[in-house]
């Protein structure tokens, strides 16, 4: 008798459990192809991503060779493209586009561009400092500024303690010197001097502009 209603038990377990597969078979089956549709997804994306990469370093390149070579415009072309487009190469492409720009004199459209790259957040900022110095050059060459509004520029440039500070002292003293402060040009001069990070080439720079200081 009790293996009987053993027996009985078993039955209405499985039975049960037959019941709740079948009620939900549905739904496990919906889970598991949205697992699958996720992880197509994921990976799908990711080669996606990469051959992505893959292919605006391959434009980014052929970029460089034509601005290096006689096909200088349609360099620029390809880098004023790819500046606007995906993050990979737009700050390296913007820079090279924006250095284009300026020996074209065409420094207000580069000093624009330098700005789209200095206050991006999402680029490297060592490419956002270098942007936000090269802006105020552009700007005081397409006369924005004045040597005076310049040297402030600077000052509140250097406050932010950039990688590129140096650079930026000694445009300070090139704007003093050309308003004829030649003492405070000498005093800009020296700091670069003795910089621990002005490189060697800035430094023997300033020491011959620290020449115009005495005549």
């Amino acid at each position: 008798m009790v293996d009987i209603l053993d027996e009985a038990i078993q039955d209405i377990k499985e039975e049960r459990v037959e019941r709740l597969f079948f009620k939900y078979a549905k739904v496990f089956i919906m889970l598991i192809v949205a697992f699958l549709i996720g992880s197509i997804s994921y990976y799908g994306w990711k080669t996606f991503k990469e051959n992505k990469i893959y292919a605006l370093g391959g434009e980014y390149l052929m970029g460089m060779y034509r601005m290096q070579s006689k096909d200088f415009q349609k360099g620029a072309d390809i880098m004023e493209r790819l500046a606007t487009g995906d993050i990979s190469y737009s700050a390296l492409a913007g820079l090279n586009y924006a250095s284009f720009l300026s020996i074209k004199q065409q420094f207000t459209k580069a000093g624009q561009v330098y700005k789209m790259i200095g206050d991006n957040t999402d680029f490297d900022p060592l490419f956002r400092e270098f942007a936000q110095l090269m802006q105020i050059s552009m700007r005081l060459n397409a006369k924005e500024l004045d040597a005076r509004q310049g040297i402030e520029e600077y000052e509140n440039y250097i406050k932010n303690n950039s990688i590129f500070k140096a650079s930026a002292i000694e445009q300070q003293a090139v704007l003093y010197l050309s308003l004829g402060e030649k003492e405070k040009a000498k005093e800009m001069l020296n700091t670069v001097i003795t910089s621990a990070d002005a490189p060697s080439m800035m430094k023997r720079r300033a020491e011959e502009l620290l020449v115009l200081t005495s005549l």
